[in-house]
Formats: structure tokens, sequence, C-alpha cells
């Protein structure tokens, strides 16, 4: 599946757009579902996305996501250990599994399966690669920027309190 060069062109415009297309959504289920369009868009297949339950705790930010504790499947699970991508033939076709990393750690897998028999070339898993960076660094730095607000409203809330229990104080001792 050799694209021309103004499709491979238009592949890698895509991916670099992702970034910002990722950061606009606002729960890690709605990011989940763009990286799985876009994966499927660009190289065909049927794709699964599993992320580690650790990448964010906050309910809000989660969203309506599941997250599972292990990775569904064995090619998932051997491209989580060896944090390379790991391909096989598969049942019906082939398939292919791209660790997400951020600074050496794995916050997720990225599976592609192709139901026809037509294996994923070199630029292909390149071009999964390079998603799976800008997913990583997208879906972590969302998670990041929740996190801060979520601290940003918590000092708020005490801030709030602390004044109000400074203008009881003030009417008491007045």
């Amino acid at each position: 599946m050799n694209p021309k060069p103004s499709e491979q062109i238009n592949r890698w415009r895509e991916l670099l757009e992702l970034g910002e297309r990722l950061l606009a959504q606002p729960t890690l289920a709605t990011q989940r579902d763009v990286i799985l369009d876009t994966a499927e868009r660009l190289v065909g297949g049927q794709g699964d996305l599993w992320l580690s339950d650790s990448l964010c705790r906050l309910q809000s930010q989660i969203g309506s996501l599941q997250l599972t504790p292990a990775p569904p499947t064995e090619l998932m699970l051997q491209a989580l250990e060896s944090q390379q991508p790991s391909a096989s033939p598969g049942g019906g076709g082939p398939a292919i599994a791209v660790p997400l990393l951020v600074n050496s750690t794995v916050i997720g897998v990225l599976q592609i399966d192709r139901p026809a028999s037509v294996p994923f070339d070199d630029d292909e898993i390149e071009l999964l690669e390079g998603l799976a960076v800008q997913s990583a660094v997208s879906v972590r730095t969302s998670c990041q920027v929740a996190i801060e607000r979520w601290r940003v409203e918590q000092l708020s809330l005490v801030r709030q309190v602390s004044a109000q229990v400074a203008r009881l104080l003030n009417i008491w001792t007045n």
C-alpha cells in the first residue's frame, strides 16, 4: 500500500495537526476516539487503544472511558513490555501494536488489525510510531493541565473558605 508522494505529505500533515486536535478534546474518551479515527484512516484497518489506568485520575478528564489495568490483547502486552512496536500476522490478517511513550513510560498501546492479508510496510509503521508519539505527548499534557486546573480550583475554594472564616472572626471580635 505505497501511497503517492502527495498522499504521504497529507498523511504527515494530518499527523502534525493531531496534537492540536487532541489538546482541544475535553476528555480522554474523546481523545481516544480521535486517535483511533486518525490511525484507522491513515493506515486502514480496525483499531483499539489501551490507556494506562494511572494516566489520569480525574474522573472529569476520563469521561465515559473505562480504563483497564492491563492491555486486552497479547500483542498489546508485548508492545507494553518491550516498549517497541510488535507485529503479528494475526488470526484474520496482519496486526501491529505501538506503545505510546512519554519519558520512557508507556501510557498506552495502540493496536491496528487489518482484515486483509496486506502487511504493514515500513512507511506505515513509521507513521504509526509518529502518531503514537504525538498522541502520548498530547494526552499526557491534557491530563497534566486538567490536574493543574483542579488544583487551582481547590486552592480557590480554600481561599474562599478562609475569607469567610476571617469575616466571621471579625464579626465575633468586634
